[in-house]
């Protein structure tokens, strides 16, 4: 009789801004749920955030979700906690496609605030890596079987 598991699996990255950025590495597999949670700095909790992937460029955003905006693909969603000043995207299902460079963003009036967030998504076994700068606080869900 096979056992599961649930895992659950989240990530914390520190907002540093562009002076000191925190990078975040972390690895999933195929059809694996990740939580994203973005802190911000006191004073920011009205202005919009965003997830890009990518560069993020100005000028040249891919942005996957925004706050007060419905994503285009449902897997991703962002919900903001102004209370606590941490925003949270999740991503469901996720893909190979979804690997690369993703950033949390900020928006400011002369230039928005990031976080960088490298996604690694793997075929086969389930497991995670975390390697970072900073406050990371990591979490993520997906089923184990065990024989």
């Amino acid at each position: 009789m096979k056992k599961k598991q649930f895992k659950s699996s989240r990530v914390l990255c520190k907002n540093w801004g562009l002076g000191n950025p925190a990078l975040t590495a972390v690895e999933r597999s195929v059809g694996e749920r990740v939580d994203i949670r973005c802190t911000y700095e006191s004073g920011y909790e009205s202005n919009p955030k965003y997830l890009c992937k990518g560069e993020c460029n100005i000028g040249n955003k891919v942005i996957v979700v925004k706050s007060g905006s419905p994503a285009e693909d449902r897997r991703f969603s962002l919900s903001d906690d102004r209370t606590a000043r941490v925003f949270t995207v999740t991503i469901t299902d996720l893909r190979p496609a979804d690997e690369g460079q993703y950033w949390c963003g900020v928006e400011r009036t002369v230039t928005d605030v990031y976080s960088e967030i490298l996604l690694l998504v793997k075929q086969g076994n389930q497991s995670f890596t975390v390697y970072g700068l900073g406050a990371i606080r990591v979490t993520g869900t997906g089923l184990d079987q065990h024989g």
